[in-house]
């Protein structure tokens, strides 16, 4: 279970999370798709040790890097034998707009099983946890659209959300729109 003591003594911003992988691929030569798997192995590592008895498993994928991390953890749930949703955002077919490690992430996804399914207001959740891999660090501006929908849907979600780099309660408090299951203080 994780703990308060659990959870790392240092927290990042979006900046200085994005000048971390920099480093991370321009003086340390670790490639992007590589920091990807990473970050996909971590977040499922958590998952399975969270909720050792889930079956169902449901991923909100945008079409960036953060949606690459998802696409990781649905390829990783799918091989342990999980049911795995993912439910994609933006146009379709949902391959087109991605690029450089996201397709190579959805590539692989897509190789070892995962199909993928683009979200709609009339979407249901299947899985017992939601991973929330929608938006990254790179996140500016007001979010519109299928987004801001889901955010709201996942807002009245009586269900854990796993978030993948910044959690959507932080875009949230940007644009007025909760999206944890707690209200804020």
């Amino acid at each position: 279970m994780i703990t308060r003591t659990t959870l790392p003594s240092t927290l990042y911003t979006a900046e200085q999370s994005r000048a971390l992988d920099r480093q991370a691929t321009e003086v340390f030569a670790i490639p992007g798709f590589r920091l990807m798997q990473r970050a996909g192995h971590a977040v499922f590592a958590v998952i399975q040790q969270q909720w050792p008895e889930l079956k169902r498993l449901t991923l909100l994928c945008g079409t960036g890097n953060n949606g690459g991390d998802g696409l990781i953890v649905a390829g990783l749930a799918q091989q342990q034998g999980l049911e795995v949703q993912v439910l994609t955002f933006g146009n379709e077919p949902y391959a087109d707009q991605l690029q450089g490690e996201a397709l190579e992430a959805w590539r692989w996804a897509e190789a070892v099983g995962v199909t993928t399914r683009p979200w709609s207001t009339q979407q249901e959740f299947n899985g017992e946890v939601i991973v929330d891999a929608m938006l990254g660090t790179g996140i500016s501006g007001e979010v519109r659209g299928t987004v801001r929908d889901a955010i709201i849907k996942l807002n009245h979600q009586h269900r854990p959300v796993v978030a993948v780099d910044i959690p959507q309660v932080c875009v949230a408090i940007r644009v007025r729109y909760w999206v944890w299951q707690s209200k804020p203080p």
